[in-house]
């Protein structure tokens, strides 16, 4: 089995300086250049980690998604590090917070001591239905189209 790490980047510059560091630990880099892009991804392969480049990429709308959808660690790396950001991505379901490192083989060795700390011992992901852009996690009666929409219990009788 290949070990496969998501980078989420609008600009391929990250997946581009950092595919032969992660090689060299014989792990090999999938991008995705949005966020829905990358949840569909997700539900097709187990990934050990997805590596989401918070400068480039609006996270925030679909991050509680993602979360729902996976136990593969999720970390947001930024710049600039911003302490109102850094809860907010914790609150949302990301399990870590970095900022940048000098130099991508940093980068790396960051993200794999993280992941090794991690225990994957947690719930299990929650059933999602998909529809083009469209997810639908029925048992928390929640739909994300772009943003998250909450229904009410009579709404989504059926979807059970």
């Amino acid at each position: 089995m290949t070990l496969k790490c998501l980078s989420i980047d609008s600009d391929s510059s990250f997946i581009v300086s950092h595919i032969a560091e992660w090689a060299e630990r014989n792990i090999k880099m999938d991008d995705a250049n949005n966020m829905a892009t990358a949840i569909k991804m997700l539900l097709s392969y187990d990934y050990i980690l997805v590596v989401i480049n918070g400068d480039a990429v609006d996270y925030a709308p679909l991050l509680g998604l993602m979360r729902n959808t996976t136990n593969t660690p999720i970390m947001i790396m930024v710049a600039n590090f911003n302490t109102e950001n850094e809860i907010f991505a914790l609150e949302q379901g990301a399990d870590f917070y970095l900022q940048w490192r000098d130099s991508p083989s940093e980068n790396v060795a960051s993200a794999l001591a993280h992941i090794t700390r991690k225990s994957l011992h947690e719930k299990p992901p929650c059933k999602v239905l998909m529809y083009t852009d469209m997810f639908v996690l029925p048992l928390q009666r929640n739909a994300y189209i772009g943003t998250e929409i909450n229904f009410q219990i009579r709404q989504t009788r059926g979807l059970n």
